[in-house]
């Protein structure tokens, strides 16, 4: 079962008070899943009171380091932190994830213990559905980078959730959020900014708002420019859309 979601970070690479980069925590009853986890993601769940050794998956959709920098910090605070040395992490993310870990152990982590790959199952992810338990798994390819990609998690009771990554507007995050019960959606820029490759503005989110019905379409990701359009006002009083901050959290018992 889906149970809730708690908003990490709802930042960018370029600093802003309060705002930490992409991290996404989903609880649900086959565990903790971590949704990318950019830098700021390990003292969010610090401040949290987490147990670390409770997350176990590891969903990315990219490899920028907005959104995966404090991968390997979370994954040694497990250790640290006395997860069990026979404990598997489950790591799931697009193709070129086999390399970065088997990289990273090779020129960062050679001699740590912690950084145990007979540990660490991954899972290199294009366009697929998969389970998790009593959960099922989607993908499907973003305009970001050639291999980012975008989740859908629904469950046996009939919630699902949808988390876009980043992206630019595109009919896979249409039809993959088509229907969620939440949907944590980027929309990086005002429509005023003079490159917007690559990821959402406003007007992207009025145009996806019109086609995908949502019960709670979460805004995320901004950089400083956002905050400066005039078309916030629409968003937040005409559409059925929020302004994320850090540490929101949002349940999925709210939708019968």
């Amino acid at each position: 079962m889906l149970r809730k979601i708690t908003i990490l970070g709802t930042g960018t690479i370029i600093p802003a008070p309060g705002r930490n980069c992409s991290g996404y925590l989903l609880y649900t009853d086959e565990g903790l899943i971590l949704l990318d986890c950019g830098p700021g993601t390990l003292i969010q769940l610090t401040g949290l009171g987490v147990d670390f050794a409770e997350i176990k998956y590891f969903f990315l959709t990219h490899f920028h380091l907005d959104h995966v920098s404090d991968l390997f910090a979370v994954i040694l605070s497990r250790w640290l932190r006395g997860a069990p040395e026979n404990d598997t992490i489950f790591l799931n993310g697009p193709k070129g994830l086999n390399e970065m870990v088997k990289n990273a152990k090779k020129y960062f982590f050679s001699d740590e213990k912690w950084m145990d790959l007979e540990k660490i199952i991954i899972r290199e992810i294009a366009e697929d559905s998969f389970q998790l338990g009593n959960l099922s798994i989607s993908t499907l390819y973003t305009r970001h980078t050639k291999n980012s990609i975008c989740y859908r998690i629904d469950d046996e009771a009939g919630k699902s959730f949808f988390y876009s990554g980043d992206t630019g507007y595109n009919e896979n995050i249409v039809n993959l959020g088509s229907g969620a019960d939440i949907a944590v959606l980027e929309c990086s820029h005002s429509d005023s900014y003079p490159d917007r490759e690559g990821h959402m503005s406003f007007s992207d989110i009025i145009k996806y708002a019109g086609k995908v019905k949502t019960g709670k379409l979460l805004l995320s990701h901004f950089y400083p420019d956002f905050f400066t359009d005039s078309n916030i006002e629409i968003i937040e009083n005409e559409l059925n859309t929020f302004i994320t901050k850090d540490l929101d959290t949002f349940s999925f018992n709210d939708f019968s």
